[in-house]
């Protein structure tokens, strides 16, 4: 099986072309391929198939095995894996169809095997029966809500980018161990049919802000394209942000803007290896 690995604010992905497995064999291959140990290893792996012009079918795995709705990195990965291999076909705009509807991905420049995309987010969702998260009521807007964990509790923005979102604004960072405690039992709360993935921020003013990520499925991340733009999203929900934000991570800065009610990521794209992988 080919392989392509790429990475985006040190997120990295498998990317596997035009090979049509059934979810079982996915996600076979997704611990396979994503172990850091016994694979190759990444955080996720993406499958994509060309459905027409510049139509792609976009389907992610988790390094877990489990389905992922979307990821705004992912996204920014397989769109420059598009804009590296159909760089003679393809010089503007990919369009993924993934779990969480249609994404536009604008190639904005291509230098090498290094490429810089703008990501369509699309619309963030704010309906408590939409993201999903249940208590017992429905909300319109779920923002600082008192989340009980482990006998503390934590005032939360929750929202969705396509996949779930919680954000966690704090003065300060918890530690290493505290972050990874907190994340996996945000995660699994039981308020969460799908689980959620989880972003401790802190805001330095109006347009800058910094973020540490536990990723649902993949535990705590460097960076993540749609957490930096739910992150972004709840900070101006609670009137503390400004349409463009700069989002401080562990692996660099990645871009918000918030236009005309949608969100744009920016974003830039490494290509790190091709190969062959045997799955059996």
């Amino acid at each position: 099986m080919r392989i392509d690995k790429l990475q985006a604010s040190g997120n990295d992905f498998i990317i596997v072309e035009g090979v049509e497995f059934n979810n079982l064999l996915r996600k076979e291959i997704a611990l396979k391929v994503c172990d850091r140990h016994f694979g190759v290893g990444a955080d996720g792996i993406v499958f994509l198939n060309l459905k027409e012009n510049n139509k792609f079918d976009f389907r992610i795995w988790n390094n877990n095995g489990t389905e992922a709705e979307i990821s705004g990195n992912g996204l920014i990965n397989a769109g420059a894996y598009v804009a590296l291999k159909y760089r003679d076909k393809i010089k503007d705009t990919v369009i993924f169809l993934t779990k969480a509807g249609e994404r536009d991905v604008k190639i904005l420049e291509v230098e090498n095997h290094t490429v810089k995309l703008k990501v369509d987010m699309g619309q963030p969702i704010f309906s408590s029966d939409d993201i999903p998260f249940y208590d017992g009521t429905s909300y319109q807007k779920i923002v600082d809500y008192p989340l009980n964990i482990n006998r503390r509790v934590y005032n939360v923005t929750i929202l969705s980018m396509g996949n779930p979102h919680t954000v966690v604004f704090l003065d300060s960072f918890p530690s290493s161990f505290e972050l990874q405690q907190i994340g996996r039992e945000i995660e699994s709360h039981a308020f969460f049919p799908n689980r959620t993935n989880v972003e401790f921020v802190k805001i330095i003013d109006r347009n800058n802000i910094e973020v540490l990520f536990w990723e649902r499925g993949v535990g705590e991340t460097l960076s993540s394209g749609s957490g930096s733009s739910a992150a972004v999203i709840a900070g101006r929900l609670k009137g503390e942000l400004d349409e463009v934000v700069s989002v401080k991570t562990k692996a660099g800065d990645i871009i918000i803007e918030c236009m005309e009610e949608k969100v744009y990521l920016n974003g830039v794209s490494q290509h790190i290896l091709s190969g062959e992988f045997f799955v059996k």
